[in-house]
């Protein structure tokens, strides 16, 4: 929703993904290149320096507002698999209770 998307080349990392900063760099839809740091939180576990990513950020402030993108549509194969599962276990469940 108003953001653009870009390929990041991971700088830095340091730290653990709780309490460590990650420093990327991108190019903008306009051509600025853009150095920032993040918290590691969110970001991909074994990102190393070198590594590619694909970041979102807002283009009014790309360097206060980069993310790492999230595709949703893995979530299409995940979602329906977890549901199913729980549905199974709990159908198991009540058909196991003491009577």
């Amino acid at each position: 929703m108003g953001k653009s998307r870009a390929t990041a080349r991971v700088l830095e990392v340091e730290g653990n993904r709780s309490q460590g900063h990650i420093t990327v760099e991108f190019t903008t839809r306009d051509g600025r290149r853009v150095e920032t740091e993040d918290r590691r939180r969110g970001w991909p576990a074994d990102a190393g320096p070198g590594d590619e990513v694909e970041v979102v950020y807002d283009p009014n402030d790309a360097a206060g507002s980069v993310q790492r993108f999230q595709d949703v549509r893995k979530a299409l194969v995940v979602v329906p698999c977890f549901t199913i599962v729980a549905v199974l276990s709990g159908v198991a469940a009540y058909r196991t209770r003491p009577r």
